[in-house]
């Protein structure tokens, strides 16, 4: 999906939120920053660049010129407390389903939820039985029975205990996964310690797509992640940017990947004709 305008405004938001956080006590540093953000938006062809690419270059920016390389590393120890602490409550929902599978995509799919981002404060818990404005389980389970080889992407931290029941559930049923985060900090998307802090290393293979970008921008995954990319018989790909991401590239097999995520973004909501705030789980080998 490339950038809209009201993507300018999103991004604007989250250079600032990382300027506070960076340097919360220099005014005078602060709005040289911003300038300097200003001016990069000025200076863009940012309508031919999806968010994600256009957002990368803003966090280097402002970490090369605080040293702050993590700002979001305090807020990322919060979600993954605060996830782990709803782990129980998660697990009485999946023993009480009918069915597993559905209910451990649902988790996931909730688990979302967990985001720095604007119009997220959701009880999440109480969000489990929801429906979903686009579900496209039927072909997953059709796909799912003849393949081996998953490659889960993974989204925020805090999310990654979430994204466990699923994991847990297709291994069970004979699946190889390979779990996939940020290569670098990105706002506050997973990074290695936090698929480690909810033991997904335990369970499963876990890389980096090898870049520091929230969500799959091809060019610049390393080659690991394309090989795994590339051996994968299916692809779950969680959240807002690796939908981003993926929508745009032209890579091979676009069939395989399953977008899961919550439409929170009011443009990605209007993109895929949902309400602002709804579950999707979409089949990409579908015309978006």
């Amino acid at each position: 999906m490339k950038s809209k305008l009201d993507c300018i405004q999103c991004q604007l938001r989250q250079g600032i939120e990382i300027i506070k956080l960076s340097i919360p006590n220099n005014f005078n540093f602060q709005k040289k920053l911003l300038n300097e953000i200003l001016e990069y938006f000025q200076k863009t062809a940012w309508e031919s660049m999806t968010p994600v690419e256009l957002m990368a270059p803003v966090y280097r920016h402002i970490a090369l010129r605080t040293s702050i390389i993590d700002p979001f590393k305090n807020i990322k120890t919060n979600y993954n407390e605060l996830a782990k602490k709803l782990v129980p409550e998660l697990k009485v929902f999946l023993r009480q389903s009918e069915n597993r599978l559905i209910s451990a995509i649902t988790i996931a799919s909730r688990g979302n939820f967990l985001d720095a981002s604007p119009g997220t404060n959701y009880d999440i818990c109480k969000k489990l039985n929801d429906s979903f404005a686009i579900w496209d389980f039927d072909k997953f389970s059709e796909m799912l029975q003849s393949c081996k080889n998953i490659l889960y992407l993974g989204d925020n931290a805090g999310e990654v205990f979430f994204d466990r029941f699923l994991i847990e559930h297709l291994i069970s049923h004979g699946k190889n996964i390979v779990y996939a985060v940020r290569g670098g900090p990105a706002m506050d998307d997973a990074m290695l310690e936090d698929a480690q802090y909810a033991e997904l290393d335990k369970i499963t293979r876990v890389i980096t797509t090898g870049c520091d970008m929230m969500g799959v921008v091809w060019i610049y995954c390393s080659k690991e992640f394309k090989e795994e990319f590339g051996k994968a018989d299916l692809i779950i790909a969680k959240g807002q940017g690796n939908f981003e991401g993926l929508t745009e590239e032209d890579v091979q097999g676009k069939e395989r990947i399953f977008l899961l995520l919550q439409a929170k973004c009011r443009v990605i909501a209007d993109y895929l004709k949902v309400k602002q705030g709804s579950g999707v789980f979409k089949w990409l080998g579908k015309i978006l």
